[in-house]
Parts: structure tokens; sequence; C-alpha cells
């Protein structure tokens, strides 16, 4: 049985976000997303932390702008718009033009870095990958744009892409220089 592309999006049950990456991805803020606030409340760390529970924080956190895809599936997707291949996602995913990461033996996509239907990436995300090129591998990447940042007033990248990615590249480049110096 085929799983529909969009499960990890609409199906997964809320979570209340938990473990460090948790505490990395927000810490009991909340913002508005179109139009709705939302709210993640933190569970204290725990040295038990998995790369699981970070999954679903992340998956959390990046729920209101898309939420995370399975390559396979948008690969699908992309055939059935006429709009690409498995060839030409493989080449962006290899070129780091497209943020992947790998959990629980799939390769996983950020939503947010496609233009809806196109499924064309974004120039914001783009320009940010760019300057974090090297610096982070796909899973850190992910965690970035989740992650608010005090280079957006504390807003997480991926809060703010849409409406100003030159801040978002700024930030980006803000984080490579702390990161390689």
């Amino acid at each position: 049985m085929r799983r529909d592309p969009t499960y990890a999006m609409d199906h997964q049950p809320e979570f209340v976000l938990s473990m460090q990456t948790a505490l990395a991805l927000e810490l009991g803020s909340s913002h508005r997303v179109g139009g709705v606030a939302r709210t993640w409340t933190p569970v204290p760390a725990s040295p038990t932390a998995t790369r699981d529970h970070a999954f679903v924080a992340l998956l959390s956190a990046l729920r209101p702008f898309g939420g995370l895809m399975r390559v396979d599936d948008l690969a699908d997707v992309l055939v059935r718009r006429g709009h690409g291949d498995h060839a030409s996602l493989a080449r962006a995913i290899v070129s780091g033009e497209l943020i992947s990461f790998e959990w629980n033996r799939d390769y996983w996509i950020p939503v947010f870095q496609l233009d809806g239907y196109s499924l064309v990436l974004k120039s914001g995300a783009r320009k940010a990958v760019a300057q974090l090129a090297g610096v982070f591998d796909g899973w850190d990447l992910s965690i970035w744009f989740a992650t608010p940042n005090p280079w957006l007033a504390e807003r997480a990248p991926v809060q703010v892409i849409e409406e100003d990615e030159d801040a978002v590249a700024d930030a980006a480049r803000a984080a490579r220089f702390i990161v390689k110096g």
C-alpha cells in the first residue's frame, strides 16, 4: 500500500515538543501563522533524547509551513505534475540546493523551501542554503530554519523567509561566520 505523500504533514497527532532539540526549536514562545497563534511548549531536556523525538519536534515546528515530505513521494508528485522527475530531484539534493535529511530509512524534504504547485525551489531558501553550504548538513539546516534566531528578532527563519528573504540570508551569513569564524 502506497502512503499518501502529505501524510507526514497532515496526519500526525499533535505532540508536545520534548527533549533537547525541542528546546532549541522553540523556547516557549508563540507566533502567528496565517492569523492563528501557534505556541510550542517544550518539555524539560532529558539525557534520553533521541533523533526520533527531534524528528517529531521538527515536524511540529515545520507543519505550519508545509511540513516534511518523503523524497520519493515528492519525486512522484513532480512526475505527475510534469515539473521534474527523480533524477532532477536527486541533482538538486546532491548539489546542495535542496535541503534533505535521512530519518528512519527515508529521506525527507522540508516543504517550506518549495513553491506551491510548481514545487520549484524558492529563491529565499536558495539564498540562505547557499550561505550555509558546507557548514551544516541537511538535518542541521532544517533545525536552523525552525529555530528562533536573534538576527531575526527571535523569529525562526522559516517564519520570516516569505516576507524578508534578504534578512534570512543575512542571518544565515552570520551563522556561517559564527560557526566557521
